[in-house]
């Protein structure tokens, strides 16, 4: 949409953060993910940075252990921590039983990570730590394929203590060629190494010129439209001198009005939410006091019968309409609409006696009637 930081940012925060491209496979782009997201997929060059994890964890896990050994077989289900100290103890058994299974689930993993490359595959291990004797313990990833590559090599690749690195087979040239008029790529052995990138060729009519200028226009000077009331400048305007905004208030508060004297909650509310200030708060209260001393309000607030407050009506044709108040008194329905500016108008009329029409069709007597609440007046339509 536009083009200038600060809204860029926003997006940023609320959405962009979550965002991925999807990268076709001929581009010069490589994939980010986990082993177990990559399980199922396969890739001409795999590249494992972390290619080391330990095969027990640091976190200590509760094994809930069983034994027939006083006084442990007097609870049915103990829990004991995970620790190496339990291969001394009666739970012997269960711990190596657990300690067999957290190894498996661990080479599962690195099975996964090392099936995943058609044609290359580079790992960044650890070099191990012997002990004081020399021993090198094998209690990760990184240690196993040390003792492995290192040790127990049966020429299928050379490890070279100088640079510690294990080679085995060889480097790929991916190169691509051009058949029909479409760019296919192909893997061969090579003994150099050497990487052939797919980039297109300069004098080919794939190529294409990038423009060296786009066109950048700031927002900060251009007109800003607010969208809800509470989003407006009090140092702008206040909200009585602005007829659409006292409206659109006084419409939100009859909405939820369910008596005329019960409307300071409404109000308090507003300005809780910094909607509207402690002076705008008294006026509005006046009005809406005025407004529950006219005589018919009592009728349109009535207990014992039904209100429905801008409730649509459904035609058969599917057109929506919403009065503001419909009064369902058995088989009579009263519908009232609100006005908050300060003039009368004839479409005021036509717009109660159509709501009117509408609900006598609907099988109800009707009664219409319009309120200005600004003005205090009451208006009979039907």
């Amino acid at each position: 949409k536009s083009a200038d930081l600060n809204s860029f940012l926003q997006w940023w925060d609320e959405h962009g953060i979550n965002k991925t491209i999807p990268m076709p496979e001929n581009d010069q782009a490589m994939r980010i993910m986990t082993i177990h997201k990559s399980k199922g997929l396969d890739f001409k060059v795999v590249v494992m940075p972390f290619c080391d994890w330990d095969f027990v964890g640091k976190q200590k896990p509760l094994l809930w252990c069983t034994t027939d050994k006083e006084p442990f077989s007097q609870l049915p289900l103990l829990p004991v921590e995970f620790s190496s100290k339990l291969g001394q103890s009666v739970f012997a058994n269960q711990y190596y039983s657990e300690l067999m299974h957290t190894y498996i689930d661990n080479l599962n993993v690195a099975y996964v990570a090392f099936t995943r490359a058609r044609n290359e595959m580079h790992c960044f291990c650890k070099q191990p730590r012997p002990t004081a004797k020399g021993i090198i313990t094998v209690n990760s990833l990184s240690s196993l394929l040390y003792t492995l590559l290192k040790e127990t090599a049966d020429g299928e690749g050379t490890y070279d203590d100088a640079t510690q690195t294990f080679s085995a087979g060889v480097e790929c040239d991916f190169s691509t060629k051009k058949e029909n008029g479409k760019v296919t790529e192909q893997a061969t052995s090579s003994k150099t190494g050497r990487a052939i990138t797919n980039q297109p060729d300069a004098n080919s009519a794939d190529e294409r010129s990038a423009s060296k200028a786009y066109p950048v226009e700031l927002l900060n000077n251009r007109l800003r439209i607010r969208h809800r009331i509470h989003n407006f400048n009090r140092e702008e305007t206040e909200i009585t001198e602005n007829p659409i905004d006292y409206g659109n208030l006084m419409h939100e508060i009859f909405s939820e009005l369910q008596a005329p004297d019960e409307y300071q909650y409404l109000i308090d509310r507003l300005i809780q939410q910094g909607r509207i200030t402690a002076p705008e708060s008294r006026i509005i209260a006046g009005d809406l006091e005025a407004f529950g001393q006219l005589p018919e309000v009592k009728l349109w607030f009535d207990p014992q019968a039904k209100a429905l407050n801008e409730t649509t009506i459904i035609t058969p044709t599917g057109a929506l309409y919403r009065p503001d108040r419909v009064v369902l008194n058995g088989n009579h329905a009263t519908v009232v609409d609100y006005k908050f500016g300060s003039a009368e108008h004839s479409q005021h009329l036509r717009q109660v006696e159509h709501y009117a029409t509408l609900l006598k069709e609907m099988g109800y007597s009707c009664s219409g009637y319009l309120c200005y609440v600004k003005l205090k007046k009451v208006v009979t339509v039907c």
